[in-house]
């Protein structure tokens, strides 16, 4: 039963990879203006609360354990706002607008990281940083697509599920929190026991 609703779900993400593949321009957009709309060494003031949230992750004083607790609650709040915002069609907008600036979330830590930890960050950057942000805004964009290919299958005459709506919120937090434990294991495995030698 569970491997016949997760291939249902993949067929459907992948019956719309049109949507996929512009919510992933408009994410990529987002990685872009982070890059090059931001001051020089410093975080752009709109991105700052959160790289600066982010940026704890590679203190040594930092729980991990606690860091994966709040990175879970966190994408399971967004995960809770991209199911409000399912309700409708006429907000996909608005979640292409999350979408961007998790995009430039990412383009502005990028650069910091290599400007505090030079050469030693491109490792960090490849195996955790990336992923990670890639990964949980993949999970976003799962509810998103599925919300509007629900959407879109209904007439006037058939009232909305919810708890199919409900349903695609939890497919897209299962990506974000494999994002959440990607991002702990490698910091906890690997990353932390090397920075003791660095």
């Amino acid at each position: 039963m569970f491997p016949f609703y997760v291939k249902r779900k993949w067929n459907a993400l992948w019956d719309n990879r049109g949507f996929l593949l512009i919510f992933g321009s408009v994410y990529f957009l987002g990685v872009i203006f982070g890059l090059f709309f931001r001051k020089k060494a410093e975080f752009n003031p709109l991105c700052a609360p959160v790289c600066e949230y982010y940026f704890k992750l590679f203190c040594r004083e930092n729980n991990l354990f606690v860091m994966l607790i709040r990175y879970t609650a966190i994408n399971f709040v967004l995960c809770v706002v991209f199911l409000a915002l399912g309700f409708s069609l006429y907000t996909v907008p608005l979640q292409g607008l999350i979408l961007l600036y998790r995009g430039m979330i990412l383009g502005n830590v990028v650069p910091v990281l290599f400007s505090v930890f030079g050469f030693s960050s491109v490792v960090i950057i490849v195996i955790v940083t990336i992923p990670y942000q890639v990964l949980s805004s993949a999970g976003n964009v799962v509810i998103g697509v599925l919300n509007i290919v629900y959407l879109k299958s209904l007439h006037y005459c058939k009232r909305m599920n919810k708890s199919v709506l409900v349903q695609n919120a939890l497919c897209g937090f299962v990506v974000c929190f494999a994002a959440c434990l990607y991002q702990f294991l490698v910091l906890a495995i690997l990353i932390r026991p090397l920075s003791i030698y660095l």
